[in-house]
This record gives structure tokens, sequence and C-alpha cells, in this order.
């Protein structure tokens, strides 16, 4: 984005040079000027007309030489310039191994980006001391560069995508002002800026680019697809966790049930007169003992099918990591090795 704020007073024409001319211009014709200027002292400048320009406005040549003298980033806002674009600057003038850079700023520097700009062999150049620098040109140079300044529509901001002259918008009933570009809007690359006071003077700050800013309409759409995203992972780990669980519950033994002991009841008498308690019947020893060696039997049983389950039962490689016992995989298995034990122990295979 090219442009964060700057300011324009309604006035007619002017016919020389001023600091109002200097922070009325948008910031395209600041560029122009400001590469016009340099042309003057003896460089061949070159401006990039609109689009990406990777962090430099106006590149800098020595005559005969191929590469740049330096790079400069202009600045048309109306509030003064912080560290953060001017270390951004610096980063450009390593990559592109620049020895110099220049940032001109309509509205002047934060201390710390002077700082900044001093240990890094960048010049801080604000809207007066570029007006001085235009001063000590010669006249004609000065009306040549006035000319480039204000001919056209002049304080209009150009659209940083493609050029051309937008247009002052209302987005919706009550909302703020906007420029827009008639010709790329409601592309998506498309830059707004937001209009503050239109009686006085127009203070421009920027929305939001929507080529990097998703619409609301999306985010509604991420916002629904991220909640069925997440329930659907709740129901597979739900699925995956009762397949798991359910096998390894279901295998272990069954106890058979009790046995049931009849128990005969004793025929009905009449109470004895006394006040005695009545006699508790009492089941034989002799069935007491069999039901004994049935349970016993039982369990002995029991015993016996476990350890021939054990010996025959062994484990794949995979699954006799101790980390795997609980996988899928593994349980399966197990129920598997298991299902063909019991049908064989029933049949007396085993």
């Amino acid at each position: 984005m090219k442009v964060e704020s700057f300011s324009w007073a309604r006035s007619a024409r002017p016919t020389a040079w001023s600091l109002e001319v200097l922070r009325a211009m948008e910031w395209k014709r600041l560029e122009l000027v400001t590469a016009a200027y340099f042309r003057h002292r003896g460089y061949r400048a070159e401006t990039i007309d609109h689009g990406p320009d990777g962090g430099v406005d106006v590149r800098l040549f020595e005559s005969g030489s191929g590469s740049a003298h330096a790079i400069v980033q202009c600045k048309s806002w109306g509030r003064r310039v912080d560290a953060k674009p001017v270390h951004e600057l610096a980063g450009v003038m390593a990559h592109e191994k620049v020895k110099r850079g220049i940032f001109i700023g309509t509205g002047g520097f934060t201390l710390e980006a002077k700082q900044f700009a001093g240990a890094n062999r960048i010049e801080c150049v604000s809207a007066e001391r570029l007006a001085q620098r235009i001063d000590a040109l010669a006249p004609s140079a000065q009306e040549e560069l006035l000319q480039v300044a204000v001919c056209g529509d002049w304080t209009t901001p150009s659209c940083p995508s493609c050029g051309a002259k937008m247009a002052l918008q209302t987005r919706r009933r009550g909302a703020a002002q906007v420029w827009r570009c008639g010709a790329c809007w409601p592309r998506r690359n498309q830059v707004e800026f937001r209009a503050a006071d239109p009686e006085e003077a127009w203070t421009l700050q920027p929305i939001e680019d929507p080529a990097q800013t998703p619409s609301d309409q999306e985010h509604r759409t991420g916002a629904m697809k991220a909640r069925v995203l997440s329930v659907a992972l709740a129901v597979a780990a739900i699925g995956i966790a009762a397949l798991t669980l359910k096998p390894v519950v279901g295998s272990f033994p069954k106890l058979p049930p009790p046995a049931k002991v009849a128990v005969p009841l004793p025929t009905p008498q009449r109470p004895p007169t006394a006040a005695a308690p009545a006699p508790i019947p009492v089941a034989p020893a002799a069935m007491q003992d069999a039901d004994a060696r049935e349970r016993q039997a039982a369990q002995l049983e029991l015993k016996r099918r476990e350890a021939a389950f054990q010996t025959y039962f062994q484990r794949s490689d995979q699954c006799a990591i101790e980390a795997n016992p609980t996988t899928v995989a593994c349980v399966n298995e197990y129920i598997r090795v298991r299902r063909d034990f019991e049908q064989q122990w029933s049949q007396g295979s085993r």
C-alpha cells in the first residue's frame, strides 16, 4: 500500500511553491515531483507507474552507471513517519545492495525514525527541507516542477492498482466516505481510503486492503467450515474410541452363573403353643458339598481354558511392541484369534 494518509486543502491552483502545495499533492504526484527534482540534480530517475513497487518509489542512477546509486521512498502523510517504514527501507537497501537511501515524508519524522535513519545511511527529508531544496533550483526548474505538481487533477488520490483517479463514495448510509477506483472496484485487488470532514480538509486513512483481508461472507464461511470440521473430528474420535474399547471389554472371560440349589420347603405345621422360635431349615450337608464341588470344577475349567488360550495366542511382531497393543489393528487381531480359539475349544479340538 503506497498511501497511508494525506491532507487536501481546497484552494485555487497555486502559482508558486509552498509547504501547502507539497502537503496537498496526492501520493503519485509527490513521486513524480521527486523524480523531476533529482533529474535536475543530474541523476537518472526511474519511477513505477502503478502496482507493487517493492518498497521503492524512485531509483536514482548516476550517469553511465547500470546499478542504482540510491533508492527513494515517498510518503505523502499528514502525520509523522515512525521507525517501521524506515526499517523497511533499510531492508530493501540491504537486499538490493544500495548504499544510500532517501526517505521523503511530508508530515515529518519521529525521533526514533531519525536516529535509525542516521545510523543506516538514510536521509530523512521533510516537507520543509524539500521546499528549501526546490527553492535552491533555478527559477525555470522551479516552474517546471510546479507544472508537474499541479497540472490536471493533482489532489485526487490515484489508484495504487491501475493508476486511475479514484472517486469519493459512501459505503452505506451514515458511514464514512471512502475513495474507490471505478475501474478496479469491486475486484479484490482494490484499495479503499476513508475520508474525513469534507468541509475543511480531507484527511485520508487507509482501509485494509481487500486483497489481504477476507470479506464478511468469507469470514462467516470460514467460521462455519471450522465448526463443521471440529464436529466431524469429535465424532471420529468417539467412533475410534468405541471401536477400540468395545472389543477389549468384550474379550474378558465371563464366569458361569452360580448353580441354582433347590431347597425343599418345610411342611407347614401348626406353631407350638409355647413361645419358642421356629426351627430354621438347613440344606443337607451332601447337597452343600455337591454345590461347592460344581463351582470348583467350573473355576478349574475356566483356568484351564484361559491357560490354553495364552499358549495358543501369539501376537504379531507389530503388536508385540509395548506401545501398540491398544491400537485398532492389534485389538482386531486379538478378537480374531480369540474367536478361532473359542470355536476350537467348543468343538473339543483344544
